[in-house]
């Protein structure tokens, strides 16, 4: 479980204390984002809510706090839209991870103090059978536990009909100068450098990983084949590569 906002003198933190907190910090990260988005990001390939949820992501974890601190404090529903901004957040900055997959645990914790909710349930065994496999089983062992009766029943009903459709690969192209670019691509089947394939040649690039749907991304102008490099980032589960005009 998350503790609980402890001052050092002070004891426990208030909800209160907590949302004026939280509010002050995000009213500050829009102002740098309004600005950012007038200059800099405008012009960007990566897209605007990507930017956001980055941008927003330093305050996951006094959203966190703020959840719990609303969650034992009987305010459920504010406690739900919290853990969904942080949720969202962890959806783009670390898809899949230990911390994305805990926060959806908690949402669903929190939602089902209210009743059960089918749809976000399958959101949570889809996104922990492709981070882990093993389905419901592995669900089960990693969050399933903390559960209500109810809702470990229903998730035995879920998992017959969760949707394993193949993750799809987002991309963007970015004119570095002339004869020069890269392509962003991202996706929650990336977990590694070597989970990605990479196939070129002159006119377009193909991406392939398990668990994802091939994507065939043409090129802004024709190649050199041999002067192809890529950089991986784990973190951010994307690949870039870089081309150069043949």
């Amino acid at each position: 479980a998350l503790p609980i906002c402890f001052h050092h003198r002070l004891g426990p933190v208030q909800a209160s204390q907590l949302e004026g907190v939280v509010a002050e910090a995000e009213n500050a990260v829009r102002g740098v984002l309004k600005l950012c988005s007038a200059s800099s990001l405008k012009d960007s390939a990566v897209p605007a809510e990507t930017q956001e949820q980055w941008i927003l992501w330093p305050l996951a974890p006094a959203l966190q706090q703020l959840a719990l601190r609303l969650r034992l404090d009987g305010r459920l529903l504010e406690s739900v839209a919290a853990w969904r901004r942080a949720e969202r957040a962890a959806s783009f900055v670390v898809p899949l991870s230990n911390i994305h997959l805990r926060i959806q645990a908690e949402l669903l914790l929190t939602e089902t103090r209210r009743s059960a909710k089918e749809t976000l349930l399958s959101e949570c065994l889809q996104a922990s059978t492709a981070a882990f496999g093993g389905g419901l089983s592995v669900w089960q062992l990693l969050f399933g536990f903390r559960m209500p009766k109810t809702t470990k029943e229903l998730a035995a009903q879920v998992a017959m009909n969760v949707d394993c459709r193949p993750c799809h690969i987002s991309y963007s192209w970015k004119e570095e100068n002339a004869g020069c670019a890269s392509l962003v691509a991202w996706s929650a089947a990336f977990r590694s450098s070597e989970d990605v394939r990479l196939d070129a040649s002159p006119a377009a690039l193909l991406l392939a990983a398990q668990g994802a749907a091939d994507t065939q991304v043409p090129c802004p102008f024709e190649i050199d084949v041999e002067s192809v490099r890529t950089k991986f980032s784990r973190r951010r589960r994307c690949l870039t590569v870089q081309v150069s005009k043949r």
